[in-house]
């Protein structure tokens, strides 16, 4: 069964539901052009239903069991972040309630085997255009970033074995987080910063490479603005005094998922 963990490859994460696995490919994810998936790319059966609250808390994400795939307490924007593999800030328009209403999809896929997240994406957006009516385009807006760059004292990383393996490590000891990555690129590390930022963090050290590295010691909670970097507690703060590199304010165009029309599924 695949859930979220604390321990993961580093290009198996989910953006925005969880304070883990927002690591990507590219530094800004690309929009995707509006077309119906090819035939083939359809849940062979599934179930949307609004979320009730029980009163036992809310449990949030997706986890795939086999053929079977389960989105729990989901709104519109979470479903659209997964299916297309966009981060928040990319999301533009849309009703007011496509956060406010959340939602249970309960899907399967056809035989018996799991299907990748690549498929299950593919799954989802056909569902999302038949169900939700969902229809968008896409454009790029100009918006505050933070560029990642290398600090002047000069970096303090090493660089990882060919062979190693990619790995992300998060957790919490003595009320302070503390990161753990083996093999991973400085795309990934902006893409990740920019879940714990208050902008989105775009990649400028040049460095192609892959590296090992651990960020310890800053606060959790609210996310890092530019203020924040000369604090202690601050992720900013820590990622140039341990790592050697510094986020710059800056401004740049970022890709943009615009909703054009969506609507309220009927439950089934």
């Amino acid at each position: 069964m695949e859930y979220f963990t604390k321990r993961l490859p580093i290009l198996g994460g989910f953006a925005a539901l969880l304070e883990l696995g927002l690591f990507s490919v590219a530094t800004v994810p690309p929009i995707h052009a509006q077309a119906r998936p090819s035939s083939g790319s359809e849940f062979e059966v599934s179930s949307v239903k609004r979320w009730v609250p029980t009163g036992r808390g809310m449990s949030v994400g997706v986890s795939i069991s086999g053929p079977r795939v389960t989105f729990s307490a989901m709104g519109l924007t979470g479903f659209i972040e997964y299916a297309y593999d966009l981060k928040p800030y990319q999301i533009m328009g849309g009703p007011s309630w496509i956060d406010s209403e959340r939602y249970d999809i309960v899907a399967k896929v056809d035989g018996e085997s799991i299907p990748t997240k690549d498929r299950v994406r593919r799954m989802l957006q056909t569902l999302l255009a038949d169900r939700f009516q969902l229809k968008f385009h896409h454009d790029t807006k100009e918006m505050s970033v933070y560029a990642l760059v290398v600090s002047k004292g000069g970096l303090k990383l090493k660089e990882s074995s060919p062979d190693a393996e990619e790995s992300l490590s998060v957790g919490e000891r003595e009320q302070a987080m503390e990161m753990t990555v083996i093999h991973g690129t400085m795309e990934q590390l902006a893409l990740n910063l920019s879940s714990r930022a208050d902008r989105p963090v775009v990649d400028r050290t040049g460095l192609a490479g892959h590296y090992d590295y651990k960020i310890v010691g800053w606060t959790p909670g609210r996310n890092a603005t530019d203020s924040d970097a000369t604090s202690s507690s601050s992720i900013l703060a820590a990622v140039q005094e341990q790592l050697g590199l510094k986020l710059t304010p800056q401004k740049a165009a970022v890709p943009i998922f615009a909703i054009d029309h969506a609507a309220k599924p009927e439950p089934n």
